[in-house]
């Protein structure tokens, strides 16, 4: 397969990175349960499709997709530390009003 523009490094060490990625991503998410780490998985195993979709609109489409997925991932990211401090701190447990 040929070495794409949109993408620098041959397949093969796209595969490499792609899979050491997810690894460590799968790594901490069993140890600390951040739901934004499988997204962030799924992001950067989403990459591999520009070698499958390598038209001009397609690769367009898949790179707005990684984008929202990413900020998406970052928002849930933001939205779970909140809820640690707010455990952490008892508010979580506060009674309603």
């Amino acid at each position: 397969m040929e070495q794409l523009v949109f993408f620098p490094l041959p397949l093969w060490a796209h595969i490499v990175f792609v899979v050491i990625s997810i690894a460590v991503l799968a790594v901490g998410y069993y140890m600390h349960r951040g739901i934004y780490r499988i997204m962030l998985g799924a992001d950067i195993a989403g990459t591999l499709l520009v070698y499958v979709f390598s038209g001009k609109y397609a690769v367009a489409v898949l790179g707005v997709a990684e984008i929202i997925i990413f900020v998406f991932s970052m928002v849930m990211k933001h939205i779970e530390e909140k809820e640690a401090e707010k455990i952490a701190k008892g508010v979580h447990f506060a009674p309603r009003r």
